[in-house]
């Protein structure tokens, strides 16, 4: 008589323990789909494919670690391979669409360094536009001796220049 997944599982879990008396950790890879992501928690629940479960996994860690230096935020509906442990919290390891990705890192380099940090977007907007502004007082200054037209200068926006896709912090 063959026995059902469910009435299995307390068998498989006897031999577990009769295989490895010193009780170390067994590791294992779950295939599945993403079906929802929290950011805040930075977890996520998955649905496996590669399983004869028919059970989601809750509670998936979006790395290995908490605030681990490398968060992968993955699409909802996104293939992921998970990383799971009898003694540990299961994790992404890989996942084919990113909604997000998140580096923690006291130093970041793309492809070198040569051309230095990147620009704070904001902090530059007003120092251009500062400049702006005395160019304008000066021209002004300049046509009330020398008549000509001024063509006014348009204040930046850091909209017209930044890349939304790029985002960095201290």
């Amino acid at each position: 008589m063959k026995e059902s997944g469910n009435n299995a599982r307390p068998v498989i879990e006897l031999i577990r323990k009769i295989s490895n008396p010193m009780s170390l950790d067994t590791f294992w890879i779950v295939i599945g789909e993403v079906i929802s992501v929290d950011e805040d928690e930075r977890t996520c629940v998955v649905q496996p494919l590669n399983d004869k479960s028919e059970a989601e996994i809750p509670n998936v860690s979006l790395s290995a670690e908490a605030n681990d230096g490398q968060i992968l935020i993955p699409e909802v509906g996104s293939a992921v391979i998970v990383g799971r442990t009898e003694k540990f919290q299961p994790f992404i390891i890989l996942t084919s669409d990113l909604a997000k990705y998140i580096l923690i890192s006291d130093d970041i380099q793309f492809n070198g360094s040569e051309f230095g940090g990147l620009v704070k977007v904001n902090e530059l907007t007003a120092k251009l536009n500062q400049l702006i502004t005395e160019i304008s007082a000066n021209f002004a200054a300049i046509a009330a001796i020398y008549p000509y037209t001024i063509v006014p200068l348009s204040p930046l926006v850091p909209t017209d220049y930044q890349n939304e896709k790029v985002k960095h912090g201290n």
